[in-house]
């Protein structure tokens, strides 16, 4: 997810208009550049874009610097199968220091998976090369606690969910919006545009997996006495993943355990099916999420 808007540091650029320009070429935006690396799955030709100490800042999630934290999340977006469009709207130099800001849509095929807006900062280096130095990016789509339809076509939230699993199993899903069915479907599978309030991952799942998923909302006790399918397959986005050994935790993100998956699907059965399989998530493989739980289950990356 490419990018927000926040309020400019003016008095950076008054600043940087009182300095004499250093050598090299005018400031440019260099937002082609990094949409054709992006949808290459270039991640190396993304991060040569980045000052050694760039600041990321997205949304809901604390800031990250470096062009290791470059690499890790939009190696995660390329991984996913994610490709983006960006739009520069306006940008301003002075000095050694510039700035742009824009629009972005984040899509997969035909679907749009999120937009929004975004403020990048640039310095012309020693060398006279422009790299970023702040990239700040906001989501049109809403925070996680606020409500999935809030600004949002329902529309594009039905197409959303749908993409959740394989197009056989979509088209002919119940869509449930923010609790409410939004589209009847006749094929047995519920398909929504988020998992947890806000998080914009979207899910498909079979009844097994809807009842389990209730008594996770309620805390109440669960054994499958089944098996149960459900379809994540446009991943997990960036800061939605939870503990691997606890469904509550306090807060996931910054929990040891942490997870954020790519596309996947997600198999619940009887524990003593699934009693032998590992629970480390970096095995390579299938694993299991919230052994220790009545919420065991599952988990097979699939790309």
């Amino acid at each position: 997810m490419k990018k927000t808007g926040a309020i400019l540091l003016l008095g950076l650029f008054m600043s940087a208009c009182g300095q004499q320009a250093g050598d090299g070429a005018p400031f440019t935006p260099r937002d082609t550049e990094w949409q054709a690396a992006m949808n290459a799955g270039d991640v190396e030709g993304i991060a040569a874009l980045y000052a050694d100490d760039a600041r990321l800042m997205p949304p809901n999630l604390e800031a990250a610097t470096g062009k290791d934290a470059v690499r890790e999340a939009f190696g995660a977006m390329i991984d996913a199968g994610l490709s983006i469009e960006l739009n520069a709207v306006e940008h301003r130099s002075g000095g050694d220091i510039a700035y742009v800001v824009g629009t972005y849509k984040l899509v997969n095929g035909d679907d749009v998976m999120d937009q929004g807006k975004y403020i990048e900062t640039w310095h012309r280096n020693a060398d006279g090369e422009w790299l970023m130095n702040n990239d700040i990016w906001n989501s049109d789509m809403p925070a996680a606690g606020g409500s999935a339809d809030a600004g949002v076509d329902e529309d594009d939230l039905v197409a959303y969910a749908r993409a959740a699993a394989p197009a056989e199993v979509g088209a002919n899903a119940t869509i449930v919006i923010d609790g409410e069915v939004a589209v009847e479907g006749n094929n047995g599978w519920t398909c929504m545009p988020e998992t947890m309030p806000g998080d914009r991952a979207p899910i498909c799942v079979d009844d097994v997996w809807a009842e389990m998923m209730t008594a996770v909302g309620s805390q109440a006790a669960y054994e499958a006495s089944r098996i149960g399918i459900s379809y994540m397959l446009q991943g997990e986005p960036s800061g939605s993943g939870v503990s691997n050994s606890d469904p509550y935790h306090a807060d996931h993100v910054n929990a040891d355990d942490y997870v954020e998956t790519g596309p996947h699907l997600m198999v619940i059965a009887p524990k003593e099916m699934i009693a032998n399989i590992s629970d480390d998530p970096s095995s390579g493989g299938p694993f299991v999420m919230w052994k220790d739980t009545d919420y065991a289950h599952i988990m097979i990356p699939v790309e």
